[in-house]
């Protein structure tokens, strides 16, 4: 049932991946080189502007901006958030179970940590919307771009040592 779960989760997440990579391509202009990750961390309401203008003109035939664009690949978010941090957390619980001591205790720091992550996503999120929406100003930019900075803190985490627990563990399998 677990290796069942983790394929499904696994299969999710590099499908929504996939998703939001084509779907939010256009998002990539001259002006905005990392695309909706530029509007996720501005930090400032004058890139967060800049982001928003860059984005106002059309990328096709069809008058679609890409502030349509943004919209539609922030929806898309949702689905993605609840297949990675379902992935991380089948992932750290795997890891949590075959380890005692400070590695089981950091782990399960991380399985708490993967739903504040989660939560983090979601806000950043809504700020995105009210920024898609026109409500640009210091105090949402600043909001938004910390609940994202924080997330991609500790999705970086998790994932070191997802990978550093994971290689300890094929490791040990090698030597016995």
């Amino acid at each position: 049932m677990q290796k069942t779960l983790l394929f499904v989760f696994i299969i999710g997440t590099l499908a929504m991946m996939l998703v939001m990579s084509l779907t939010g391509a256009s998002l990539k202009t001259q002006a905005t080189p990392k695309g909706i990750l530029d509007l996720e961390l501005p930090f400032t309401k004058q890139k967060a502007t800049m982001v928003l203008q860059a984005w106002q003109t059309s990328y096709n035939d069809k008058e679609v901006s890409n502030t349509r664009v943004a919209i539609n690949n922030t929806w898309w978010d949702f689905a993605f958030i609840f297949f990675y941090s379902g992935l991380l957390y089948l992932l750290v619980r795997m890891i949590v179970r075959r380890h005692t001591g400070m590695l089981n205790r950091v782990g399960l720091f991380f399985q708490k940590a993967i739903g504040v992550v989660a939560l983090l996503d979601v806000a950043e999120n809504i700020g995105m919307f009210r920024m898609l929406a026109g409500a640009v100003n210091t105090p949402l930019v600043l909001f938004t771009s910390v609940a994202a900075a924080l997330k991609w803190i500790l999705v970086l985490l998790i994932i070191i040592y997802i990978l550093l627990t994971g290689l300890m563990l094929l490791t040990k399998r090698r030597s016995v």
